[in-house]
C-alpha cells in the first residue's frame, strides 16, 4: 500500500484532498512537464505551476476524480490510472442525521478516505476484502 488519501466536498465549497498519508506523497513546486502524467500537447504558459501535486498528479485533479458526482456516492469507488489504483468509499452526509455534529454536517458533504495501491501491489489480490474494510470504515 501506498497510502491513504482523503478528499472532502464542502455544501458551499468544492472538492479538496485535505489529508495524504505518508505526508511524502504530496510535492511541491511541480509542473506538468515535472511528470509523465499528463498531455504533452498542452502549452506551459496556459497551464501554469501547480503547488500541491499527489503522486504527480495535482491535487485538485485527483480531488475531482476521488469525490465523484453525488449520484456515485455511497458506492464503492475502484479507479486505477496508470500505475495506481485507488480504492474508497465515498460517504455522503445528511445534516438530518443526528450520528454527525450539526457544524460537521452543515460543512461537508461528502467524503472519502481512499486506500492507495501500486497496481502491481500483491496486495490486490484481496481486493474484495479491502472493499468491504472501507466500507466498514467509512460508515464508521
Amino acid at each position: 500500500m501506498l497510502g491513504v488519501l482523503v478528499v472532502c466536498k464542502g455544501v458551499h465549497s468544492g472538492r479538496e484532498l485535505v489529508l495524504t498519508y505518508p505526508q511524502n506523497l504530496r510535492e511541491k513546486n511541480q509542473t506538468y512537464f515535472d511528470t509523465v502524467h499528463f498531455n504533452s500537447s498542452l502549452s506551459a504558459s496556459s497551464i501554469g505551476e501547480h503547488k500541491d501535486c499527489v503522486l504527480g498528479y495535482p491535487a485538485s485533479v485527483l480531488a475531482d476524480l476521488l469525490c465523484p458526482k453525488r449520484e456515485l456516492w455511497d458506492s464503492i469507488l475502484d479507479v486505477s490510472v496508470e500505475s495506481i489504483r485507488f480504492i474508497g468509499y465515498p460517504v455522503s452526509f445528511n445534516s438530518k442525521d443526528q450520528k454527525y455534529s450539526s457544524n460537521f454536517s452543515e460543512q461537508i458533504s461528502a467524503f472519502n478516505l481512499v486506500l492507495v495501491f501500486d497496481i502491481e501491489s500483491p496486495v490486490l489480490k484481496h481486493a474484495n476484502s479491502i472493499k468491504e474494510a472501507v466500507i466498514k470504515i467509512s460508515k464508521g
